[in-house]
């Protein structure tokens, strides 16, 4: 990630279950302060939700508006006010072209694969601006790739995206909450692969197409704690789970190195107090992890 080493660092998928923007921010500069995150807020308001934020302002100028993405703007208002002393990098994120052609069919996929990738590289450089050399990772967020019936052209699609953010200068990250098809994200060749591993350890270990991925990604983004539950109580068995299915991949060691960690998507469906649990826990789980490097 462009000289930009995690090393356990925590950070988020986007949706935070606060409906203050000033809230969410500072909940992002507690917990999420070396890969903060600007906050999606769809219990703010419906239109701040991943699907109806991005098309907003289709067919006009691609970017946010202030009413459709209030965390968007207030993140930039604390970064421009010297919020994030320990930031290393910048974290953005928008819905993917795949994703968003299912939802939306008739606005024709390829017309929102060019609106996505122009709504991005507004939001890029909006992150890029305040970067000061520091790396910016932005988020293809496609809870839709892991679906049975994606198709070949898909590919192509979600591939012009990727490419168009690189030449941009991003280092691009990939969401899918389920896993993905591991042949497709390895043609990708995201810099960053984020998957909702809570529930998927050992099928990602046991499975030789995410093995020759994880093996040749810079980074792998964890989704350890699964937001649809409680925080979990003890760390040592989500520690051992993730420890063994590190170690197929070469040695835990290795793993953490080149690892971020992040609760699952849906953690705007949690109350607050039950965020500050779940990342208070990957904090300590990642601070663990960390001394395997």
């Amino acid at each position: 990630m462009g000289g930009f080493v995690p090393a356990g660092t925590v950070t988020g998928i986007g949706s935070l279950p606060h409906t203050d923007p000033a809230r969410a921010v500072d909940f992002v500069v507690r917990r999420a302060p070396r890969l903060p995150f600007w906050p999606q807020l769809p219990r703010r308001r419906r239109s701040e939700g991943l699907v109806e934020q991005a098309l907003e302002r289709f067919g006009r100028s691609p970017r946010f508006g202030p009413e459709g993405a209030a965390g968007f703007f207030a993140f930039l208002d604390a970064w421009d006010a010297g919020r994030f002393p320990r930031a290393v990098g910048l974290k953005g994120q928008v819905v993917g072209p795949l994703t968003l052609a299912r939802v939306a069919p008739d606005l024709g996929a390829g017309s929102l694969a060019a609106h996505v990738l122009g709504l991005a590289r507004w939001q890029l450089a909006a992150l890029q601006d305040r970067a000061r050399g520091r790396p910016v990772t932005l988020w293809l967020d496609e809870p839709c790739l892991g679906l049975p019936e994606a198709r070949a052209g898909d590919l192509d699609l979600l591939g012009g995206v990727v490419e168009g953010l690189r030449r941009e200068g991003a280092c691009v990250g990939l969401h899918c909450c389920s896993p993905p098809p591991w042949e497709w994200v390895r043609s990708l060749a995201p810099e960053v692969v984020s998957f909702d591993a809570s529930q998927g350890f050992e099928a990602c270990a046991a499975d030789p197409r995410a093995f020759l991925l994880v093996e040749r990604t810079p980074c792998i983004a964890w989704g350890i704690v699964d937001a649809r539950r409680p925080a979990p109580r003890a760390r040592e068995p989500v520690l051992a789970r993730w420890r063994d299915a590190a170690a197929a991949f070469g040695t835990p060691g290795d793993a953490a190195a080149r690892s971020l960690f992040t609760a699952s998507c849906g953690l705007a469906g949690r109350s607050e107090t039950e965020a500050e649990e779940h990342f208070a826990f990957l904090e300590g789980f990642a601070t663990e992890a960390v001394t395997l490097a």
